[in-house]
């Protein structure tokens, strides 16, 4: 039965609904509401001082928004202490050398490092080659609109255009400037391999497939006709064949829902105590289903694992706090690259190169924090981190508080800074991180959490299953950002395509720039199952172990085409030293489910 997850809207007609909304006579009805709570849910002085500090917020603020829930949820976090996660960095391993993801940006480095000092003669060229190129990068995180894999004809076509201007350019260098042939002549020819990469994985995969020989030797043709004409120094002319060639291999093959969904089931319904999976496909529900339990006998009362238990994500809450983040940013008409500084506590301490951090960097892993290893998710941890020298800034290392300190700088982009308020400082900051993030969620009807599920929750479990019970997640509210999320399959794929066909959670701009930087997303720079024959697959894995009393697994991703997936799974495989057959890793497993789920059209 196929459940509508979101009705698509045409940009021009979406009301982007993550709009600021000005409080007028909105504040004294929203504080008079919060003054009648505290006088039977709080303490006086703690209910009063919250609501100066929201009208505060709402004065001071460049985009002040409405913050509904900020009393309820500070009040619940006084209740709670700060539980930290055994969470795991995902499985790295980098991506195919040859694949477009990884190529495209490495072309456009090397055309802009000869820009800085060409002469000018050869800057139109450049430019046109830096054009095609960037117009083709672009086309690949964009992806396809639909269910066939020709973003990818556009892409390789952008290339042919930026290949062909490169030539240009190699024959100008030629003459006035030598250094530049050392240069180029390397990126052409890894732009060359890129593309023929592309074209015979595809061909690869429609002989898996079964297609016949025959009806791919036209593609064949292609091929050979790219070949001679690169070799012969026709760089543009070699692009656009190459392009044919995939066009040819693509239009010999379909994505059958049906292949995909048993590819899935044939690996996790045999390695899982319980486990759950929802796919969508251009905004609609097109599967979903489970196996196993969501918790055994050890935990009474025995439950069946289902697609619309919510359970931890671990690590796959990274990209729900992006999305959080994002969206926040793009109310106050900030940029990814805005430093961090202004939205930090005005109370801390910050070390040698903290202020002048970017969201872009928390967001990637990049801000140096990872390499210093200190300090926690929670309030007094993230202190402790920021009051740091971030000597290794720009550097690569997967670290959960980057995220965690994406928490509290929510909160100072809500106008919320707990420096001189009789507040408990961590409670204060999440529950404006929560009240938000709940308010933007509510939009896609997606409940946000960071609590287990109130009634026999999800327990975790080793593989194969010990007899033991499972383990019992507790409340990360306090530490929330890089994990804590508890939300089930369907309302994953639910976000995923509220994100991806509608602008409530976010500008569609700002989803675009997300992909293309890999906020909140795995880079295939870093992580090889982020990239596959169709191009960039857009997701984030979620790992969460506990010695001797098991763990869990999870994986989200957008496909190029118009199909995205969220697998849950409530054990965890590593007690054995080994992962998931066909892969490995969960998310590994997926692109394997995905990129065989193809055949002969």
């Amino acid at each position: 039965m196929n459940t509508v997850l979101a009705r698509p809207v045409r940009p021009s007609q979406a009301a982007h609904r993550c709009r600021s909304t000005v409080m007028s006579a909105g504040v004294a009805t929203l504080l008079s509401l919060l003054g009648a709570q505290a006088a039977t849910a709080a303490p006086r002085d703690d209910a009063s001082t919250v609501r100066q500090m929201l009208a505060r917020a709402q004065t001071t603020s460049t985009a002040p928004v409405r913050i509904p829930g900020l009393l309820k949820n500070y009040l619940l976090m006084l209740k709670q202490t700060p539980t930290e996660g055994v969470d795991e960095a995902p499985d790295e391993g980098r991506g195919d050398p040859n694949g477009l993801a990884l190529v495209l940006p490495q072309v456009l480095d090397t055309v802009d490092q000869v820009l800085a000092t060409a002469p000018t003669a050869m800057l139109g060229a450049l430019e046109a080659a830096r054009t095609g190129f960037g117009n083709g990068l672009a086309k690949l995180h964009a992806g396809s609109t639909d269910s066939r894999p020709q973003h990818l004809h556009g892409v390789l076509l952008a290339m042919a255009d930026g290949q062909a201007a490169m030539d240009q350019a190699l024959d100008i260098a030629a003459t006035i400037d030598p250094p530049a042939v050392a240069l180029l002549l390397p990126a052409v020819q890894a732009a060359r391999e890129a593309a023929r990469r592309t074209s015979r994985s595809t061909m690869d995969l429609a002989v898996a497939a079964g297609v016949s020989s025959g009806r791919l030797a036209p593609a064949e043709t292609a091929m050979r006709t790219a070949d001679a004409l690169f070799d012969a120094g026709d760089y543009g002319g070699a692009g656009q064949q190459y392009a044919g060639a995939f066009d040819l291999a693509a239009n010999t093959l379909v994505f059958s829902m049906d292949r995909f969904e048993q590819n899935l089931r044939s690996v996790f319904d045999a390695n899982t105590v319980g486990w759950a999976y929802a796919i969508s496909q251009g905004g609609n529900l097109a599967r979903s289903g489970s196996a196993g339990l969501a918790r055994t006998g050890a935990d009474l009362p025995q439950t069946n694992q289902s697609p619309t238990r919510k359970m931890h994500v671990a690590s796959v809450s990274k990209t729900m706090t992006a999305i959080v983040v994002l969206r926040r940013l793009a109310e106050m008409g900030l940029s990814v690259d805005s430093a961090i500084g202004p939205w930090l506590p005005a109370g801390w301490a910050r070390g040698n190169g903290v202020d002048a951090l970017s969201f872009r960097q928390l967001m990637t892993h990049t801000s140096g924090f990872g390499q210093n290893g200190v300090g926690g998710n929670d309030f007094d941890g993230l202190k402790t981190m920021v009051a740091q020298d971030v000597p290794a800034q720009g550097s690569f290392k997967y670290f959960n508080a980057n995220f965690g300190l994406l928490r509290v700088i929510t909160a100072k982009l809500l106008g919320i800074d707990p420096t001189g308020w009789p507040v408990d400082p961590g409670a204060i900051t999440t529950a404006a991180f929560l009240s938000y993030a709940q308010g933007a969620y509510n939009t896609a009807g997606v409940p946000f959490s960071c609590e287990p599920q109130g009634s026999n929750p999800t327990r975790q479990y080793e593989f194969p299953d010990s007899g033991n019970p499972g383990y019992a997640e507790p409340s990360r509210s306090l530490s929330c950002g890089g994990f804590g999320v508890q939300i089930s399959a369907t309302n994953l794929t639910r976000t995923l395509s509220y994100l991806r066909y509608t602008q409530d959670l976010m500008p569609t701009p700002q989803f675009q720039t997300m992909k293309a930087g890999f906020l909140g997303f795995m880079n295939p720079v870093n992580y090889d199952y982020a990239q596959g024959v169709f191009g960039t697959y857009h997701g984030h894995g979620g790992d969460w172990d506990h010695t001797g009393s098991g763990g869990l697994d999870a994986c989200v991703v957008v496909f190029p085409i118009n199909v995205e997936v969220a697998v849950t799974i409530n054990s965890s495989r590593k007690v054995l030293g080994q992962g998931y057959p066909n892969g490995g890793y969960q998310c590994r497993v997926i692109k394997w489910a995905f990129e065989n789920a193809w055949i002969a059209n």
